[in-house]
């Protein structure tokens, strides 16, 4: 959920915070405190100086929420979110997302930004008939983000079945992916089309084997060795329920990652059981493993 990066960057954390549980007291319906009006002979010194200030009076003066920026202390701003298109944006889609009205989004005046507000009203009411306002474009691939976001927010599988998008993070294999692991669903692996691209099937058992401590699954995963391998799932199911013997299923024998080696290290320092350092190849690797347990 990773990888609309153009949009999501500049107001992941704000949605990060609107969405955490913070004291929000706001009148919906307009602002509830008037931002300074702007002042172009003002030069802060760099002790008043802060990141977004306008965004951060705005919201929170009207949203109550605590700046991701914070302002140092003691600091005067004295600019509007009318100075700053930007700011009126982030501050349209925080009040679109608070209010679960898609009908605010259309306030935003950036394409990508708007796309964004849709993508966020959508998951917050867990309502994927929002994700329609986001306009199809050609290299763009928002509204099956928002599926996929709402897809995984509504636990509801059908919901991946809109998705265009053949491969890559906004596929509809991520989203059964991404939908399988949070149902603890291997179903849902299995619907995953190993031709479309990338690993999401193996990462899918991978991670309910580790979250069901079920060893048995790792063999479903299909890459032997690497990272996201069946090596790396006996790894976190034996680390997740001390069960050393399943180092021994493990292809690669030696080495810090993915290996019998790793493995056994890992269960030493974890059990603080010195004599497990004997598995080590290397001088150096024994040392390391005895200096974690002193």
């Amino acid at each position: 959920m990773k990888r609309i990066a153009r949009v999501m960057i500049t107001i992941s954390i704000l949605f990060v915070l609107l969405m955490s549980g913070c004291n929000i007291n706001t009148h919906l319906n307009g602002l509830k405190a008037k931002c300074p009006e702007c002042d172009i002979n003002i030069h802060p010194t760099s002790d008043q100086q802060c990141i977004n200030p306008c965004m951060d009076l705005c919201l929170d003066k009207n949203m109550g929420v605590t700046s991701y920026r914070k302002l140092r202390e003691g600091t005067e701003i004295k600019c509007s979110c009318d100075c700053n298109s930007g700011a009126k944006d982030d501050l349209a889609i925080a009040k679109a997302t608070k209010a679960q009205d898609s009908s605010l989004c259309n306030d935003v005046t950036n394409s990508y930004k708007k796309n964004s507000c849709f993508i966020f009203v959508a998951k917050t009411m867990k309502d994927d008939s929002v994700c329609e306002n986001i306009e199809l474009m050609q290299g763009d691939h928002s509204r099956d983000s928002c599926y996929v976001y709402v897809a995984i927010e509504k636990g509801d599988k059908s919901i991946c079945n809109k998705i265009l998008t053949q491969s890559g993070s906004n596929s509809k294999d991520t989203c059964l992916a991404f939908l399988g692991m949070k149902l603890s669903d291997v179903n849902l692996c299995e619907e995953i089309k190993v031709e479309s691209g990338g690993n999401s099937r193996d990462v899918c058992y991978l991670f309910i084997a580790k979250q069901n401590k079920n060893a048995s699954l790792c063999e479903s995963v299909k890459v032997i060795n690497g990272d996201n391998s069946r090596d790396t799932c006996y790894i976190s199911v034996a680390n997740e329920i001390g069960d050393i013997s399943l180092c021994e299923k493990i292809q690669v024998d030696s080495g810090l990652h993915n290996s019998k080696e790793a493995c056994y290290l890992l269960h030493a320092i974890k059990t603080q059981d010195s004599t497990l350092c004997d598995k080590a190849t290397t001088k150096e690797f024994k040392d390391y493993c005895i200096e974690q347990i002193k």
